[in-house]
């Protein structure tokens, strides 16, 4: 049998940024990996340890028991509604415009990280923008749903863990963490190991849900100590079936309690009525199904653990970057663009 160490790409090792060529390593060990057919093996030990699936996804968890399991469900077994519908798209380019601030940089040749990458939503803005490549990592199924709508050969699919991302730290020159470290079991930890990604100079967007008396306030912190224990078939179809009643109520409040009433629908109903400027020029049966997915999102994950907003301006500085922009209100999730120094 040829020995790893002379295969052919092993020869990047000996270039001067070898993840030029060897873009993985050993989430366990650090080792680099070289591509053997069908799967990746460690160069030092030959171990197999990443399977190429679906033609697309290299895959470093080859199970299904995570605690990403309502993810998975949802994204395999519903419409990708917040991909695939065109004005949907033109909603969040909006929002990932101002958030970022990546509208008005050029990105040209720059090698992105996504943790977090869902159904490619942000995957699929950060190509728009020129990204010059971009791995995008879930550690849900959803990831291969995503590689079948993203067909681009710039973007490449990762299912992995963020607690051990398999990636030489300081090897990206993009690392982007939107509306997913609140979903781990450490947040703190998650926010680390992808701000040890980022080159020096490199730019980390990264996002969390705020802890503060406004969003601790939110209804889903009722329920969730429910309905986080029913299994996700069953929810999604309990939610489909009361959303009428749910969305109704919720309609009915506004209308008859003005503020007050919108305020006892976000306390108390569990049913997300989404800021017009997320269905701006959506048609009803559009804002249903998108409401019905939000809904089930922040009901289900098995994780749901927000940030102080002090805290999370510590970490960020802490990883040593500095910060450019940030939203830290208390009725806004937090969200920062940051620059390792």
């Amino acid at each position: 049998m040829t020995q790893l160490s002379d295969h052919p790409q092993a020869q990047c090792l000996r270039d001067d940024d070898p993840t030029n060529l060897c873009p993985f390593v050993d989430p366990k060990t650090g080792d680099p990996l070289v591509l053997d057919g069908d799967v990746y093996r460690s160069i030092k030990s030959g171990d197999v340890v990443a399977h190429i699936r679906g033609g697309r996804v290299v895959d470093f968890v080859n199970n299904n028991a995570q605690y990403t399991s309502s993810f998975s469900f949802q994204w395999l077994r519903t419409a990708a509604i917040r991909s695939v519908h065109p004005q949907l798209r033109a909603n969040h380019k909006r929002e990932m415009d101002l958030r970022t601030g990546f509208a008005a940089k050029d990105l040209r040749g720059m090698r992105c990280l996504e943790i977090g990458a869902g159904l490619g939503e942000d995957t699929d803005y950060m190509l728009a923008q020129g990204i010059g490549e971009i791995y995008a990592v879930d550690l849900s199924e959803s990831i291969y749903r995503a590689s079948e709508l993203i067909d681009n050969p710039r973007a490449h699919f990762v299912r992995g863990d963020a607690s051990s991302l398999p990636f030489t730290p300081g090897s990206f020159d993009i690392v982007i963490c939107h509306r997913m470290i609140q979903h781990t079991p450490h947040p703190a930890a998650t926010l680390a190991r992808a701000a040890a990604m980022v080159k020096p100079g490199g730019i980390l967007f990264t996002h969390s849900y705020h802890r503060s008396k406004y969003f601790n306030a939110s209804a889903k912190y009722k329920y969730r100590w429910l309905t986080t224990k029913i299994p996700s078939r069953m929810f999604w179809t309990m939610l489909s079936v009361s959303s009428p009643l749910l969305r109704g109520s919720a309609k009915l409040c506004a209308r008859l309690g003005g503020q007050r009433g919108v305020e006892f629908t976000r306390r108390w109903n569990p049913w997300v009525v989404l800021a017009p400027q997320h269905l701006e020029g959506v048609d009803r049966k559009t804002r249903n199904a998108k409401e019905l997915q939000v809904a089930f999102d922040s009901l289900t994950p098995k994780y749901d653990i927000p940030m102080y907003s002090q805290d999370f301006v510590d970490l960020i500085e802490g990883f040593g970057f500095r910060i450019e922009s940030i939203e830290r209100r208390p009725w806004y999730p937090l969200w920062a663009k940051a620059i390792k120094e």
